[in-house]
């Protein structure tokens, strides 16, 4: 999901994994003297990077910590952070992990091989229950402490992979090859961990009272509904530092609101422009070329939930008659002024490796051809569309489902917006496979690979497959290409399991994005993160005269 450098050029760019998140009803003004206000929303869950999946968590984290590796706001491609050196096995089943010596946590202590190995173990151990602990499945020993029936005991509280060799140094060991194991390093997941939170006797507790990490910014306090506050950590290690002294990610109920409020001077970033002030480039006047644009690792879809109960939505002869009854490249047009490009598979171009046209005649509006497998299926009733109600997802949703609708007139067949009041609450019934519906899914990339999306989405168990698709030959072909022994071997396995989903369809592709974010005055200039995107905090320079 989720989610960093300096700089005056603007770029837009974002992970991490996460799952790209809503957006929510906050108030209040900006301070001087440094403090500056990110859009934000509430986290899901305590901030705990394990257990920290989604977009609005993921920006707090990736403030709070550093990593092995960084993830370059430009480019996306994973460069050393805490690192000194990774260094792979022929074979890339083991890897040395050599790091910078005095890097100090929050409260003050130095960041040892084994705040990162304990880390690891947590976040894998089985009865932590924790949403990261898919990420380290490739370590040795992993199947110990998280067994695949979920009824089971684990055998071990540690994986047998991970071995210290010094205090800066340690090696993991995989169960089998995996060639893209070392970018994965620079995700939420792999950071480490301070000891008070190994003693804590309430590690959720200690995450909501006062959550300690290794990176530019320490955590003050976080009020429900209103905003979470960071101050600038003035001993942080890494060698970016930050400039504002404060951030507060800032909660509103809808963008709108958000906007209005970047208008006033009252909030200072926003990843992403409202479609309201997007027609008829209405933002370019308002905000007097405060605006990054660039194409990002995103894109966006409709989840089909396999435990739904109605046949028809297994169909995949439906799923595909739905999908070529969305008119993709008219709503891009129409809603977003064209910052959106519609997307012929499941992975967005910008992500290394992609092969273009996985989806196939199945992406391409065919109405005609739709409404043949509609009437072949013999369907008649409503299809509800889910998302979080604060954020900028109604207008599209709507134009989608106008779309289905205008296309199968006379079918039976009707697709309906279905609100869900927060983003908080979406991710719920996801993760409690409780959703009613169809609804809006949303990738932000986690590492710059095919991998990042099509393992965590698609794979049986995957970290956020919140539809619950499962295909043994699909997972099959993942393991295939982590075993591969280059990229380009890789990248066709890839592409082969993206032909599968193309057959199944447990999600519909709709458009990836050309991002459109925006900031206040107060901000000379900032980067948003590619791959994450989230405003890159220590890129962030300030306009003297207004802060």
């Amino acid at each position: 999901m989720r989610l960093r450098s300096k700089v005056s050029v603007l770029v837009l760019p974002v992970v991490s994994a996460l799952v790209l998140a809503g957006c929510g009803g906050g108030g209040g003004s900006s301070s001087g003297d440094g403090v500056i206000s990110l859009l934000g929303n509430d986290p899901q869950n305590p901030l705990i990077p394990t257990n920290t999946q989604e977009t609005e968590g993921g920006k707090i984290v990736d403030a709070m910590w550093s990593g092995l590796l960084k993830y370059n706001p430009d480019t996306g491609k994973a460069e050393n952070e805490m690192a000194t050196s990774i260094t792979p096995s022929e074979k890339n089943t083991v890897f040395d992990i050599k790091f910078k010596k005095g890097w100090k946590f929050q409260d003050g202590t130095e960041v040892k091989a084994d705040n990162f190995i304990n880390a690891w173990n947590y976040g894998a151990y089985a009865p932590n229950g924790q949403n990261n602990a898919d990420f380290f499945s490739d370590i040795k020993g992993y199947s110990d402490v998280h067994p695949e029936d979920e009824k089971a005991k684990p055998t071990a509280d540690k994986m047998s992979g991970l071995q210290k060799v010094n205090d800066y140094e340690f090696k993991v060991t995989l169960s089998s090859p995996n060639i893209t194991f070392k970018q994965k390093l620079g995700y939420t997941a792999f950071y480490p961990m301070p000891d008070s939170f190994f003693k804590a006797p309430d590690k959720n507790k200690w995450a909501k009272d006062k959550p300690i990490g290794n990176g530019p910014y320490s955590f003050v306090e976080y009020k429900p509904s209103v905003e979470t506050k960071l101050k600038r950590f003035d001993q942080f290690s890494g060698p970016d530092k930050p400039q504002p002294k404060e951030i507060d990610f800032k909660v509103y109920q809808n963008q709108d609101a958000a906007y209005r409020d970047l208008q006033a001077g009252n909030l200072d970033f926003m990843e992403v422009v409202p479609p309201s002030a997007l027609a008829g480039n209405k933002y370019k006047t308002d905000l007097d070329g405060r605006v990054l644009n660039g194409p990002l690792m995103t894109d966006e879809a409709i989840a089909i939930p396999e435990y739904l109960k109605e046949p028809a939505f297994k169909n995949p002869d439906f799923r595909h008659g739905i999908s070529m009854a969305i008119n993709r490249a008219e709503i891009s047009k129409q809603i977003f002024n064209g910052s959106r490009e519609p997307i012929d598979g499941w992975l967005p171009t910008s992500v290394p490796g992609v092969q273009k046209g996985a989806c196939g005649e199945f992406c391409q509006y065919n109405p005609q051809k739709a409404k043949e497998l509609i009437q072949k299926v013999g369907f008649k009733g409503t299809i509800p569309i889910l998302s979080n109600a604060d954020a900028g997802h109604k207008e599209w949703i709507e134009a989608v489902a106008n779309s289905i609708n205008k296309t199968l007139e006379g079918t039976g067949v009707k697709a309906q917006f279905s609100p869900v009041p927060t983003f908080q609450v979406l991710r719920q019934q996801e993760a409690g496979k409780q959703l009613a519906g169809w609804t809006r899914s949303g990738w932000n990339f986690d590492f710059p690979s095919p991998d990042s999306q099509l393992a965590a989405l698609y794979k049986t168990g995957g970290s956020t497959n919140i539809t619950d698709y499962s295909n043994p030959k699909f997972d099959q072909l993942l393991e295939q290409a982590r075993e591969a022994a280059t990229d380009d071997e890789a990248n066709k396995d890839y592409a082969e399991a993206e032909k599968m989903l193309a057959a199944d369809m447990p999600q519909i592709p709709l458009w990836s994005e050309t991002g459109t974010a925006a900031y206040s005055d107060k901000i000379k200039s900032v980067k948003e993160n590619k791959m994450k995107r989230v405003a890159d905090v220590t890129s962030i320079v300030l306009n003297n005269n207004k802060s």
